[in-house]
């Protein structure tokens, strides 16, 4: 991980791999470059609520839904542990 990019995605950015709309092609970049290692993806310690409430406002169908969380579970990103300008 020391060697490698690491950059931190937000839902607007990570819920386009799964709904398809207006700038997913480029949010797919991260996600390719994910599965070969080239970079680490972190992410902030409520997204997959963030994700949760945007399948709702969605209104995505719950099988979708349940798709969805498990492909975002299986994929290997870094949880932000802590807020480093905040304090």
């Amino acid at each position: 991980m020391s060697g490698m990019d690491k950059n931190i995605l937000d839902v607007s950015v990570i819920i386009k791999w799964f709904i398809k709309e207006e700038g997913s092609n480029q949010a797919d970049l991260y996600l390719e470059r994910l599965s070969r290692e080239e970079i680490v993806i972190i992410i902030p310690q409520l997204l997959y609520y963030e994700v949760g409430n945007t399948l709702i406002f969605k209104k995505i169908q719950k099988d979708d839904s349940d798709e969805i969380a498990k492909k975002l579970y299986s994929l290997p990103l870094a949880e932000a542990l802590e807020c480093t300008f905040c304090q």
